[in-house]
């Protein structure tokens, strides 16, 4: 049984880095992640990465 199954994780940056690593590592241990950032191309392209249907995006700037 994955550590993190029926587990949701909010990740603000995203789309890059440090957020999308985090991502990755959510995903791996069972959550479903959303990913939070300022840009819809670069949130898309992540989510490409990633190749999950556990994840979803949100396009926000945590700032506002």
């Amino acid at each position: 049984m994955a550590l993190l199954s029926n587990q949701h994780a909010f990740i603000t940056g995203g789309g890059s880095g440090i957020g999308l690593a985090c991502a990755q590592a959510f995903l791996s241990d069972g959550a479903r992640v959303t990913l939070a950032g300022r840009s819809e191309a670069r949130l898309q392209a992540a989510k490409a990465t990633l190749d999950s249907d556990q994840v979803h995006v949100t396009v926000m700037d945590v700032g506002d």
